[in-house]
């Protein structure tokens, strides 16, 4: 009887182990590279915010104006319709059709 507790806590034990490594250690997002040829299919929908504010980080910092403030704004942009309003406060210009 003893034995089987010890085989139940033993199996019990791993499978809590092993979600919690599942959910303690997630998978990395692939992060696309951007190029002249994506670009476009990277501005048709919202969901990659993430890789429209780098595209506008790069270019912040590549015309000099990237500082802590205008990092925090575009970090805080939460739709492509925020980033072009940003983009054009800030006088940025990303050198892309799309904007």
């Amino acid at each position: 009887m003893t034995a089987k507790i010890e085989d139940i806590k033993n199996s019990s034990n791993e499978a809590i182990e092993k979600k919690l490594d599942e959910v303690v250690a997630p998978v990395p997002k692939k992060r696309k590279e951007i190029t002249e040829e994506n670009i476009a299919d990277i501005f048709e929908t919202d969901e990659n915010i993430e890789e429209l504010k780098r595209l506008l980080i790069k270019q912040a910092k590549e015309q000099g104006k990237l500082n802590d403030m205008s990092s925090s704004i575009i970090n805080a942009c939460k739709t492509r319709e925020d980033i072009e309003m940003v983009a054009n406060n800030l006088k940025i210009e990303l050198n892309l059709e799309l904007f």
